[in-house]
């Protein structure tokens, strides 16, 4: 476990959906929830997705059953038919494979309002990790006793601007921000093309 202080990027992303009038926000990959309490604190109503009961029920524990979580695999998306108008994925998308990527931003993408943000957190190539353990593929490896990771090249999104700095700097951690916003739909698939091909 991790604590139950929120990562650094999920407070700036609060910040993010609350200058933006976001008010519904989905969290796949929820965990035991400490990155969901910034959002709820802010007013924002969260749901999550989350694989692990045993997850789901800190989070019950912690922080009461007013927030709704979804058991299951962020794979088997779509869990309802809500749209919301903030999506934050934190620390997942690198440890699915490259047709899991895919269709994890796609899912997200089809429950996104016409004006919503979808925001990931992913490792990229500056991580100290990246070609740690065994090689499986370009930018995928596998480390920490099975865990395959793989690692973001940072060029998918140059030039776009994110809380003052340019989507493709690092943070001290290695993670990479990643803006999806309500870009004209033939470029975020293109966006979301890139990344999810990204080998």
């Amino acid at each position: 476990m991790w604590g139950f202080e929120p990562a650094r990027s999920a407070v700036l992303v609060r910040d993010f959906f609350a200058e933006r009038g976001v008010r519904q926000v989905l969290i796949p990959g929820i965990g035991y929830g400490r990155n969901a309490q910034v959002f709820r604190d802010s007013g924002m109503a969260v749901t999550g997705i989350e694989i692990s009961q045993t997850a789901i029920e800190i989070a019950r524990k912690q922080y009461g059953p007013a927030m709704a979580i979804y058991h299951g695999s962020v794979t088997d998306m779509p869990f309802d038919h809500n749209r919301y108008d903030g999506i934050f994925c934190y620390a997942l998308i690198h440890l699915l494979d490259r047709p899991e990527r895919e269709k994890l931003i796609r899912d997200c993408y089809h429950q996104l309002t016409e004006q919503g943000y979808m925001v990931f957190t992913v490792l990229s190539k500056a991580a100290p990790t990246y070609g740690q353990g065994t090689y499986l593929s370009p930018d995928r490896f596998e480390m920490f006793g099975g865990v395959q990771l793989f690692f973001l090249r940072p060029r998918l999104h140059p030039g776009r601007v994110w809380r003052g700095r340019t989507v493709g700097g690092h943070g001290s951690d290695g993670k990479l921000p990643l803006l999806f916003d309500h870009m004209p739909k033939g470029y975020l698939r293109e966006i979301i093309g890139s990344f999810a091909l990204s080998r």
